[in-house]
């Protein structure tokens, strides 16, 4: 097939205004998300088989994206890890673990003696009773007052961001390419 020069850069042009519009396809924006939610779920899955955080009052965890075109037809995902994922992506520092109700005071300078309260039980200090505070139950017995070591990030999110980076670039050559043998078929 030939064709004039003329043609050709009419070709060219259409090309030019094709790629300039269509600068980040919406498809292709919607395929890196989707495959970047899918990769953090079959790591999530890894770390946390049933996605859900039994000590955090059966929490579920899941991941979503939503996919928005802004000013010159720009395309552009956001992708949301739901539920408490801190809790199995970052590393936590040894802690105490205290009763959820330990005694309150109310009234009149009581957010000072409340705060006291709180380091007295936790260093020990005088006056470390917990009136109406009901004793957390651990394998060695009733305790008011837990030593919790700290743990360990599985680091799920960050894989699954490792994992997928090269998709998105690879799609949108793919796509630049399907555009380019559209136009100049």
């Amino acid at each position: 097939m030939t064709i004039t020069l003329k043609q050709f850069a009419a070709q060219c042009d259409k090309m030019a205004a094709e790629l300039h519009a269509d600068r980040v396809p919406v498809k292709v924006v919607t395929l890196a998300a989707l495959q970047l939610k899918n990769a953090a779920l079959v790591q999530l899955r890894k770390s946390v088989p049933s996605a859900r955080l039994r000590n955090m009052r059966n929490a579920r965890l899941t991941a979503r994206f939503d996919v928005k075109t802004s000013g010159a037809a720009r395309a552009f995902a956001l992708v949301q890890a739901n539920g408490p994922w801190q809790i199995i992506e970052s590393d936590t520092r040894p802690h105490v673990i205290l009763p959820k109700k330990i005694g309150r005071i109310t009234g009149r300078g009581s957010k000072r003696a409340n705060r006291e309260a709180v380091f007295n039980r936790v260093f020990g200090g005088s006056g470390a009773h917990y009136p109406g505070a009901k004793p957390l139950r651990t394998p060695y017995g009733p305790r008011y007052r837990v030593q919790h070591p700290g743990t360990k990030g599985r680091h799920p999110w960050r894989t699954a961001v490792e994992a997928t980076s090269a998709v998105a670039p690879k799609a949108m050559s793919a796509s630049v390419v399907e555009t380019f043998a559209r136009v100049f078929r």
